[in-house]
């Protein structure tokens, strides 16, 4: 495939995980495998007829070749010469469920690797066979484990399979302490790989306590200086947070057995932007 489904074009701050408040040109694909009750994107389940470009100022129709997105980012996005930690830090790919279109990933991703932007890969961590096709080309991976209660299905196979892969291409550290809003990523002149990996698990009033367990146990098994970040749900569609205590004692739990835990809410809407 050359062409993919986009539906829409931004650049704002992260507002999720380890990197939350650098800045980012998100690029959302359209289509996704799963059905989280928490989705706060439904519109990007389908493949969408246009893609926006900066919120409502400009539309493109789909699907979309690799060389009209690289001009989309050329002409409405800093420059290529602009592209630096200080001003970008990297492109992120979210969703919907970016892997679904591997196939135009794999064209994609060189051309922004020439722009000098690093790639950040939003994933819901089920498609470990997409993944190895590209995985050399990801600078970044912020992976959800998608919880049986969320979706209505077991995905910890294949999660497991998507973190064995993900490791073996992206160093895992401990990040720098809470409150650090930058990632320092040079070092007397060489570049460190630190925090690069991420699991992040979405807390609702109907998460389980054995699907926390068995969450804690998957990454440990792979390497337990992964990072993980308990994110409580942002209220959509009558689906709530579970309560302090609860989310306290999984968080205890996970310092318990893995090097590096943090509660870490969505940020975007309480910052009033997108």
């Amino acid at each position: 495939m050359k062409k993919g489904y986009i539906s829409e074009i931004f650049s704002s701050l992260q507002g999720e995980g380890i990197y939350q408040s650098v800045r980012q040109i998100f690029i959302r694909f359209s289509g996704c495998n799963l059905n989280c009750e928490y989705c706060d994107t439904p519109e990007s389940r389908v493949k969408s007829v246009k893609c926006k470009v900066k919120g409502e100022n400009q539309e493109i129709t789909n699907p979309i070749s690799v060389e009209n997105l690289v001009s989309v980012l050329s002409n409405h996005f800093p420059p290529p010469a602009s592209y630096s930690p200080e001003r970008v830090h990297s492109v992120s790919l979210t969703g919907g469920e970016p892997l679904l279109q591997v196939n135009f990933l794999e064209k994609l991703l060189p051309a922004l690797k020439k722009l000098g932007l690093k790639i950040y890969l939003e994933t819901n961590g089920t498609l470990p066979k997409a993944l190895e096709k590209i995985v050399d080309l990801i600078d970044y991976i912020a992976m959800d484990i998608k919880l049986p209660s969320a979706t209505g299905k077991d995905l910890f196979s294949e999660h497991s399979d998507f973190l064995q892969i993900s490791k073996k291409r992206l160093q895992v550290t401990s990040y720098p302490p809470a409150g650090a809003t930058r990632l320092p990523e040079r070092s007397g002149g060489q570049e460190r790989r630190t925090g690069r990996l991420q699991v992040k698990i979405v807390l609702t009033n109907k998460t389980l306590e054995e699907e926390i367990e068995k969450s804690i146990n998957l990454i440990k098994k792979i390497d337990k200086k992964i990072p993980l970040v308990l994110q409580p749900v942002t209220s959509v569609n009558g689906i709530i947070p579970p309560e302090r205590k609860k989310i306290l004692s999984w968080c205890n739990l996970a310092k318990k057995n893995l090097s590096d835990v943090q509660i870490i809410s969505q940020k975007h809407k309480l910052w009033g932007i997108k």
